[in-house]
């Protein structure tokens, strides 16, 4: 195992949150080339495959140690009252910065009637949506 010697970076980390959340083996473009680099040489993901001609892309597959990276993140979730009982209650969406949490819980207040009050929370639950 390749020990980490510096963090990836944020657009790297994204990444990363997309292939364990989305399908496995996710593909690159010469524009993620460099960032999915970044993660093999911190040791979180393995190469699984390359095309062999020019342009064909890289397959990456996580690793133990990219998950648990992920695990470590902090993230923050919504919770709104939609009723009368008064109770915080949220859905399965976890923000990776307390400000996208924060637009989303807008635009949710703006768009469903029900909302009575949101807030922010902060959680030790894996990321699932990455700001771009």
């Amino acid at each position: 195992m390749v020990k980490t010697t510096k963090k990836p970076g944020p657009k790297a980390l994204e990444l990363l949150v997309q292939e364990l959340y989305g399908a496995s083996g996710v593909e690159t473009t010469r524009g993620t080339k460099a960032l999915w680099g970044q993660l093999e040489r911190a040791g979180l993901v393995t190469k699984m495959q390359y095309g062999g001609a020019l342009g064909h892309p890289f397959f990456f597959n996580i690793t133990d140690a990219g998950r648990a990276m992920i695990r470590q993140l902090k993230s923050f979730k919504v919770e709104v009252i939609a009723d009368d009982s008064g109770q915080w209650t949220s859905n399965a969406l976890r923000f990776d910065s307390k400000r996208a949490a924060e637009t989303y819980a807008k635009d949710l207040f703006s768009r469903w009637t029900a909302v009575k009050e949101w807030r922010v929370v902060e959680t030790k639950d894996p990321v699932t949506e990455v700001s771009k």
